[in-house]
């Protein structure tokens, strides 16, 4: 051990105070170890990590970026698709147009059609009943005839033979006259009979007219689905994208945390086996306000390890003069032993 205020054997690294951190401050200055730290590899270390944060944000940039290039592709893909699609429905509706034209055409050809059959039927009804009705005449005319025929051969015939043949001859005109209208009837009825069948002949293509009425229906409830799912993709696309322009806009480099990351790398530091981390002005590069953060951090810890720290610098000693003695404080001044290369 040596006394406060021992002499020191000259050494090419100038005289430091000492600092003790953590343990309160010894009667004596404990053997000092190696330096674990100095001012210039706590500063390659920062300069690391932070190059580090830097590197890490043009990394998630350039995965953002080609994210949002694939996104892009495949929202140009999806917008293409929905335009053919949308193209093909033009499509269809231009062809539902023109076959609604050729339906309406139809249709009126079929009213007109529908027309003069209903003519044509009212028409031969009208002669079928009349030649129905001239056949009852016919029939009455026979049956007066006969009736004309059993007087005249019976007790109530006329005594004139004159009169007799008076009598069958009106008779015979009258069969006669019935004969003539049952014939313009029947003639009539058939005439009428060849008109209908003339309409029924016409029927303006009842095939196509239906063929259409099929093919409006099949255009009219198409598929709608494919659309309705491209729309949804490319909406899916649209907002992820959205999305990853924010994250793109938030990819700035992390800013570094230096007393946060300062206080890590003191801990991760393994001291000698039974010795001391030893410090050598590693906190000197440090700006003001981040010296004092760490400095009033390693004092604060409670059961923190001890440290020693090697130091000319004014902050740091006016520090850890105001320091609890049990906390910490100036121990002496030595001479630190060089950092092994590594």
């Amino acid at each position: 051990m040596t006394e406060l205020g021992g002499t020191t054997t000259s050494s090419p690294l100038p005289t430091r105070l000492v600092v003790a951190v953590g343990g309160g401050v010894p009667a004596t200055i404990p053997a000092i170890d190696p330096v674990a730290l100095d001012a210039s590899g706590l500063r390659r270390a920062i300069d690391d990590e932070a190059a580090r944060l830097v590197d890490a944000a043009a990394q998630r940039r350039e995965a953002i970026e080609a994210s949002l290039a694939g996104v892009d592709a495949d929202l140009a893909a999806v917008s293409a698709d929905l335009a053919a699609e949308l193209e093909r429905r033009r499509g269809r509706e231009e062809a539902l147009a023109g076959q609604v034209g050729a339906i309406d055409a139809v249709t009126q050809r079929r009213r007109a059609h529908l027309e003069s059959l209903t003519a044509a039927v009212t028409a031969l009804g009208d002669a079928t009943r009349q030649w129905c009705k001239v056949l009852e005449q016919q029939e009455s005319a026979d049956g007066a005839l006969d009736s004309l025929c059993f007087r005249l051969g019976g007790p109530d015939a006329p005594a004139s033979p004159e009169a007799v043949a008076a009598e069958m001859a009106e008779g015979e005109q009258v069969l006669e006259r019935t004969e003539a209208a049952r014939r313009e009837a029947v003639a009539t009825a058939v005439e009428r009979l060849v008109a209908v069948h003339s309409v029924l002949a016409a029927d303006p293509e009842p095939l196509r007219l239906a063929g259409l009425l099929r093919l409006r229906d099949a255009i009219e409830g198409g598929p709608t689905g494919s659309t309705s799912a491209l729309e949804a993709r490319r909406d899916d696309l649209e907002r992820r994208r959205r999305e990853l322009h924010v994250e793109l806009g938030a990819a700035a480099p992390e800013v570094l945390d230096v007393p946060t990351f300062v206080l890590g790398a003191v801990d991760r530091l393994e001291p000698p086996a039974g010795g001391t981390v030893v410090l050598d002005d590693a906190f000197a590069r440090l700006g003001d306000d981040d010296c004092t953060a760490v400095l009033t951090a390693l004092a604060g810890r409670p059961g923190g390890r001890p440290l020693v720290y090697l130091t000319d610098d004014v902050r740091v000693l006016s520090w850890a003069i105001g320091l609890p003695p049990d906390v910490g404080g100036v121990a002496g001044a030595v001479t630190p032993t060089p950092r092994p290369e590594q």
